[in-house]
This record gives structure tokens, C-alpha cells and sequence, in this order.
């Protein structure tokens, strides 16, 4: 029984550390950061949308 506990615990270390070489692959990718870099251009390009109608609504009020 403590050779089938040792051996699944080997094996989940042993899956965590692939699982963590890929999200940090991923993470340190060229995609990420262009994924990334278009989210936050989306983001800043709504919030500015947003505060120019507000500014035009409190202009004309």
C-alpha cells in the first residue's frame, strides 16, 4: 500500500511540474503577450469611449 502512495505521489509531482514548465511556456509566449497587449488596448479604447460620452453628456446638460 505505501509503494502505490509513494508511486501516485511521484506521479502527481511529476505531472504538476509539466503542467507548470506549460503555463509558464505560455505565459512567457509571444501569443500571451499579444493577447494580452489587445486586451488592454480594447480596455483602454472603451473606458476613453465612455468618459468622451460622459463628457458630452455633461456638456449639454
Amino acid at each position: 500500500m505505501k509503494g502505490i502512495q509513494k508511486a501516485g505521489v511521484k506521479l502527481g509531482k511529476v505531472i504538476i511540474e509539466i503542467i507548470s514548465a506549460q503555463i509558464i511556456k505560455y505565459l512567457t509566449s509571444e501569443e500571451f503577450k499579444n493577447r494580452v497587449e489587445k486586451m488592454l488596448d480594447d480596455t483602454i479604447s472603451l473606458i476613453v469611449k465612455v468618459v468622451l460620452k460622459e463628457n458630452k453628456r455633461i456638456e449639454n446638460v
